[in-house]
């Protein structure tokens, strides 16, 4: 396996590694999100 196509997919896994992340860590950030916005509303008095 000649250098060149090594480099190139290494940096395609980590291209996809990245966008794999950052959709993760977004979800994380959502269900976070919906938890907090969840207790707001039921900590409130009706």
């Amino acid at each position: 396996m000649n250098t060149f196509a090594g480099t190139r997919f290494v940096s395609e896994l980590n291209s996809r590694f990245l966008r794999v992340r950052i959709i993760f860590s977004f979800d994380r950030f959502l269900n976070f999100y919906s938890c907090v916005i969840s207790q707001e509303i039921a900590t409130q008095p009706m």
